[in-house]
């Protein structure tokens, strides 16, 4: 059951990242491409945030 938590807790995060990746990559693959700044943006804020954060709790998150 404790493999199962991981996953549990981090769908509800990960939902909105795959969502928006879809939708830039579904924008890129059109016969007209368009791209969309906003959901780049959106990921990009997204990596900052939790680089940020692995960078300040790495430590605690891995250590056992």
């Amino acid at each position: 059951m404790r493999e199962l938590l991981l996953p549990l807790l981090l769908l509800p995060l990960l939902t909105p990242v795959l969502v928006v990746s879809a939708t830039v990559t579904g924008s890129l693959l059109d016969r007209e491409p368009v791209v969309q700044w906003k959901g780049i943006a959106f990921l990009g804020v997204f990596d900052m945030v939790f680089l940020t954060a692995l960078w300040i709790f790495g430590q605690y998150f891995l250590e056992e």
